[in-house]
């Protein structure tokens, strides 16, 4: 059973939760290339600002899922696949005008994929055009989480 996902459950999941929006903005011609270790969230809400997007997933059975929320919302502009379609021939298209891996949880590197993301790397360089912007929504020792735990302990301590 799919579990559909409403426009403004995406947006917080997605944008309010994770402020990438604002860094990004909005992409009514390009073509965005997107990994998405998580539910897909972050892929179906780039799905509704972009021209075309191509979405990387390792799981088999989150592919269909995200493909399937995909059609369900009347998104026809988005591609799901695996991470290696882009050694494939994915990218042999004409290129991307951005890159999205937005993974706050840090999804990607605890289920050991960190040679998914070196592969993935690796590939990047040829398939973004010259000018093509890249974002990365990582969680990483100084984030924006941890700012919020430290505030909380120190608020806490007082």
């Amino acid at each position: 059973m799919v579990n559909v996902k409403t426009l403004a459950s995406l947006r917080w999941a997605a944008v309010d939760s994770g402020g990438w929006q604002y860094l990004v903005g909005a992409l009514p011609s390009a073509r965005v290339l997107c990994y998405d270790p998580g539910v897909g969230a972050t892929a179906l809400l780039l799905a509704g600002l972009c021209r075309e997007l191509v979405v990387l997933h390792a799981d088999a059975a989150r592919r269909r899922e995200i493909q399937s929320q995909a059609e369900l919302m009347g998104l026809r502009n988005i591609q799901v696949c695996a991470p290696d379609a882009l050694q494939a021939g994915v990218a042999a298209k004409g290129g991307f005008d951005g890159f999205v891996l937005h993974d706050p949880q840090a999804l990607l590197l605890h289920r050991g994929n960190r040679a998914v993301l070196a592969a993935l790397l690796d590939t990047l360089r040829q398939t973004l055009r010259p000018g093509a912007f890249v974002y990365f929504g990582l969680r990483h020792r100084y984030g924006y989480d941890r700012l919020q735990a430290w505030r909380r302990s120190r608020h806490n301590a007082a």
